[in-house]
């Protein structure tokens, strides 16, 4: 009785590689998509929590928080040594309370690999971002504060964080960017058909799609508090 020959054939074998290819193909972006979402949401939660612990300290520790600031960045030269207990700056409060980062000054003053200047997106929430002063921790994460600290960032007993308040306190509103300077640079975003807006108080849900959770969050910095400054943001946290 002759043995059973269980060879595969060139045939079967280059069929079987050409299926695995296809399924690699359709499987290992969503894999990534799905990756890059969950870093993105894991760094906006862990800066989030770092500048609320650090706005927290700088009350205890110096007697200011975000809503005392009376003057930016730069009272000393380089501005990366502001003294914490004399000088009441952003750059005060985390040279005071965080470690491990780096002040880069204005946006302008970051350029991409290419060159250019690094610049968030276009949109009718986000524009503005792009006039702001710009840290980057040591995990490549970016965030930035308020232009300058003309306003009092001060949240009255009583008072809601929402759209009024917040289109009243422009000056209070920075961004995490949670992949740094590289691309897409776009602000997450709504995917109910609501619109995006500096509205943390209205309706909004955001699908597990990479067309929605981008690597830009609005931020509203108030007293010692560091919250989300959109609908959109504000929903990513409570996932």
């Amino acid at each position: 009785m002759s043995k059973r020959n269980f060879a595969f054939t060139l045939a079967e074998v280059l069929i079987t590689i050409g299926i695995v290819g296809v399924i690699a193909a359709l499987v290992i972006p969503n894999l990534i998509g799905a990756q890059d979402m969950a870093v993105s949401k894991t760094k906006f939660k862990k800066t989030l929590a770092t500048l609320n612990e650090a706005g927290k300290l700088a009350k205890a520790q110096y007697g200011y928080n975000y809503s005392d600031l009376n003057n930016g960045c730069g009272a000393a030269y380089p501005p990366n040594l502001d003294n914490p207990e004399t000088s009441t700056s952003y750059c005060g409060i985390f040279n005071g309370t965080i470690k491990n980062f780096t002040w880069k000054g204005w946006t302008t003053n970051i350029k991409t690999e290419n060159g250019k200047i690094y610049r968030i997106e276009k949109s009718s929430n986000t524009e503005f971002l792009n006039s702001r002063y710009v840290y980057i921790l040591q995990d490549g994460t970016i965030f930035a504060t308020g232009s300058s600290p003309s306003q009092n960032c001060h949240l009255e007993l009583g008072e809601t964080l929402d759209e009024e308040w917040i289109s009243n306190h422009m000056e209070c509103i920075g961004f995490i960017d949670t992949n740094g300077i590289n691309p897409p640079n776009k602000e997450v975003s709504c995917s109910d058909g609501n619109p995006t807006a500096l509205a943390p108080e209205k309706n909004c849900s955001v699908k597990k799609d990479t067309k929605y959770i981008t690597d830009i969050y609005p931020i509203v910095f108030h007293d010692s508090t560091v919250e989300p400054a959109t609908n959109a943001a504000k929903a990513i946290l409570n996932q």
